[in-house]
């Protein structure tokens, strides 16, 4: 029991340890570490500057008549508190996408990083490396326990399952339908998007705003030269109340006020708020450009053709359709959403040498899987046996999904 608390507490350490600015490789794309790396870096560096101007200068300064007493001032003082909530908010999204990630069959994070590193090696401990992440995608996917519980499905599950496939190619019926961590990251968008705009909701409540465009219209009052007298936003001058004890008697008395530090507050609000629209438009593009790259079937081909023209593994259709084919197999079938997904990733964080070795490798193995597979259809049939095999009707299968991509 001892033991597994201490890999718990040793699991946030981690995960808190993920922090850091410089450590950018991991399993996410450029809008992903702009919302939670950065924007929590600029949340942090301005509750540190709001917290230092509190304690190292005066946040208010009153102007009383001359006297002997030492009058008391306060300030409101909740606005690094609020800063420090908003960088927990953007900060949580990472660290729901990395617990839940591990948890789909893979481990982004760490492949991606392994990509990263197999980068800057000699070549033949790279070569070391490729191998060894090719393994772990192979795992990762379970091909060979999917394509065996293909075949020991049902004639009807078999169809339902073609007409959904057909319908929606991406259709998620488990674990191994090659479609849980793409649909995990979509998830991990849409929190990311969530929290950019709680992160909105929360600073126009704060500041008592009633619309969410509060930025900009404290932009273009600052531009104009409207004076906080008009816009009665972060005022520079009050009037505080101050009860006086004079001759046994309370008395209270007005006294006029400066507040400097609005003046810090109205610059830095107007930048998060814009800040923060970039973030949310950012996520956005961000999304729609991978449900594009991954969900249409010729940027899939293309992407994989792309690797295998430079290996010059790539045999035109019009000399070698049975090569075309399995090339499409091998997208479809083989790597499914999900190994594109992450072949992306590695492209985005590695560059193009590692995914160029770790396709070259994965294709090759796929193929000699294929021989392997007709090799044992040649020696069934040989054999006398009736009826197509099983290697026979999940060929017919992939063909039939393949003509999906065209």
């Amino acid at each position: 029991e001892e033991a597994g608390v201490n890999e718990s507490v040793f699991t946030i350490l981690n995960n808190v340890a993920g922090f850091r600015i410089g450590s950018l490789v991991a399993a996410e794309d450029f809008a992903d570490k702009v919302n939670y790396k950065w924007s929590s870096s600029l949340l942090l560096t301005a509750t540190f500057i709001i917290v230092m101007r509190d304690f190292a200068f005066k946040p208010i300064q009153c102007y009383t008549p001359p006297s002997g007493l030492i009058l008391g001032k306060n300030y409101y003082q909740w606005v690094p508190f609020v800063l420090a909530l908003e960088c927990l908010l953007v900060y949580i999204p990472h660290v729901i996408w990395n617990f839940l990630s591990k948890r789909s069959g893979f481990d982004p994070n760490g492949l991606v990083r392994l990509a990263k590193q197999s980068v800057d090696l000699d070549e033949r401990r790279r070569h070391r490396l490729v191998l060894h992440l090719v393994t772990e995608i192979e795992e990762a996917m379970g091909l060979h326990e999917a394509r065996q519980n293909w075949q020991n499905k049902s004639k009807a599950a078999k169809n339902l399952l073609e007409c959904l496939y057909g319908m929606l190619p991406c259709f998620w019926y488990g674990r191994k339908s090659g479609f849980a961590l793409f649909f995990l990251y979509l998830i991990n968008k849409l929190v990311h998007l969530c929290a950019a705009l709680g992160h909105l909701f929360m600073m126009r409540s704060f500041l008592g705003f009633e619309d969410l465009h509060f930025g900009w219209t404290c932009a273009v009052d600052l531009v104009r030269g409207r004076e906080w007298r008009q816009t009665r936003v972060f005022p520079r001058v009050t009037f505080c109340d101050i009860p006086i004890k004079h001759l046994g008697q309370w008395n209270t008395r007005s006294i006029q006020c400066v507040l400097p530090l609005n003046i810090l507050n109205e610059k830095l609000y107007i930048f998060l708020w814009f800040w923060t629209v970039f973030c949310i438009s950012l996520t956005v593009i961000s999304t729609i450009v991978w449900l594009v790259r991954v969900f249409t079937p010729k940027i899939r081909q293309q992407f994989v053709k792309k690797y295998l023209h430079k290996l010059a593994l790539l045999v035109d259709k019009a000399k070698d359709e049975e090569e075309h084919q399995l090339r499409k197999d091998f997208v479809r079938v083989f790597l499914s959403l999900d190994g594109l997904f992450l072949l992306n990733l590695m492209e985005h964080n590695a560059g193009n040498m590692c995914v160029t070795e770790i396709i070259f490798n994965l294709y090759s193995r796929y193929k000699e899987q294929r021989r392997e597979d007709r090799r044992g259809e040649r020696h069934d049939l040989n054999d006398g046996s009736d009826g197509p095999s099983a290697v026979d009707r999940h060929d017919g299968l992939t063909q039939r999904r393949a003509k999906h991509d065209y």
